[in-house]
């Protein structure tokens, strides 16, 4: 906003706020373990309205951490607000534009089961599963998988491309994908555990 050669122009308000923004945004890299925390808290002791507070200036600067956070408080409310979808639509698009995987996979999972003000949607929903799970997202992975496998949620059947989508996400370490494998595997020696 500032150049060297102008040290006497002040910002403008504009500038001002935006590099605001983009400095609380920064700061989750430093105090992000102490905001979720709060967060968490005050979701449990004071409701989505208090873990909102909490939350509010990271939001207000476009943290993608804080918008997924906020989802998955948003998402665990009991009673869940009668407008969930839409708001956690909200919530998780822009953070998903952003490129993080865990807000891609959340928004993936609410476009194929649908939510109140959010219509199901297969074609996003696969879309999100697969950008997340390319990055490394292993629950998308599995979900992606699981989907393909059995072409219910309204994703084409794909045995062979679920069947890599699940071999993945067992190789990153997600336990129900393992578990499938190693059924799949030793048929028998699951039948015996039961």
């Amino acid at each position: 906003g500032v150049s060297e050669r102008s040290r006497a122009a002040a910002m403008t308000p504009e500038i001002r706020k935006e590099a605001e923004a983009v400095i609380a945004s920064l700061t989750f890299h430093r105090y992000s373990e102490d905001a979720l925390q709060k967060s968490a808290g005050a979701a449990r002791t004071g409701g989505l309205a208090a873990a909102e507070t909490v939350l509010k200036p990271y939001l207000d600067a476009h943290a993608a951490w804080a918008g997924y956070f906020m989802a998955q408080i948003l998402e665990r409310a009991a009673p869940p607000p009668d407008n969930v979808g839409t708001r956690l639509r909200a919530l998780l698009e822009p953070a998903a534009e952003r490129g993080l995987a865990d807000a891609q996979w959340a928004l993936g999972r609410l476009y194929l089961r649908g939510a109140p003000g959010l219509e199901k949607d297969p074609l996003k929903a696969e879309a999100l599963l697969r950008r997340a799970a390319e990055r490394g997202n292993p629950g998308a992975a599995f979900q992606l998988g699981l989907s393909q496998l059995s072409g219910a949620d309204g994703l084409a059947s794909n045995s062979r491309e679920a069947a890599l989508w699940i071999q993945r996400a067992a190789f990153r370490g997600q336990k129900e994908a393992q578990e499938m494998l190693s059924e799949a595997q030793n048929p028998g020696a699951a039948a015996t555990k039961r």
